[in-house]
């Protein structure tokens, strides 16, 4: 069975859309405002959201559902800390 790709348009601006979340955690993290820490930790977990759920479509297109579920359990858990963290934050 062949592989699932997406095509090269598509796929270059959805790492450009992923890239930019770890390039903005990465600047929230090393700046001198200690609150910008939460938003840099966020940013991460949009980013790890995003990855998991596009690993899991990918996946799921493959035929691999094992794989696919376990991507779903770590999306599912980065949604989580992901809520958890601005409930904490903006509440």
């Amino acid at each position: 069975m062949d592989s699932y790709k997406l095509n090269k348009p598509l796929n270059i601006s959805l790492n450009v859309f992923l890239l930019s979340f770890i390039i903005g955690a990465w600047i929230l993290l090393f700046d001198d405002e200690p609150k910008n820490d939460s938003v840099g930790w966020m940013s991460l977990m949009v980013f790890w959201t995003g990855k998991g759920m596009y690993d899991m479509v990918m996946n799921l297109k493959n035929g691999s559902k094992k794989t696919a579920m376990i991507d779903l359990l770590l999306a599912v858990v980065a949604l989580g800390v992901l809520i958890w963290t601005a409930v904490s934050y903006w509440g």
